[in-house]
């Protein structure tokens, strides 16, 4: 697997409410068993895929959110990938409100 790029958009819901949401672009060769989930230090915050992907590119989404909907604070947070039970990258990320 690949990660192809990570990016931040501005979602506009509201005139005055702006949520920063975080879009992973995925991109497998072959039918893979993927586990892809946001962490804080060694605790799982929200999984984003816990599934078989087909082959091909697939965009996940991250909203801010942990496992229970509510927004995570302000922070540094790592992803992890995790494909066929190997772990094959664990990236940092900055969450600022």
């Amino acid at each position: 697997p690949i990660i192809i790029s990570t990016y931040f958009s501005k979602k506009n819901i509201r005139q005055a409410l702006f949520r920063l949401i975080t879009i992973f672009i995925l991109y497998y060769e072959k039918l893979a068993k993927v586990d892809f989930c946001i962490m804080q230090q060694i605790q799982r915050v929200k999984t984003l895929a816990n599934s078989s992907l087909e082959m091909g590119q697939h965009k996940i989404v991250w909203q801010g959110d942990n496992d229970y909907g509510k927004r995570v604070s302000s922070g540094i947070y790592l992803y992890r990938l995790t494909v066929n039970g190997r772990q094959v990258a664990v990236k940092k990320c900055l969450m600022l409100k």
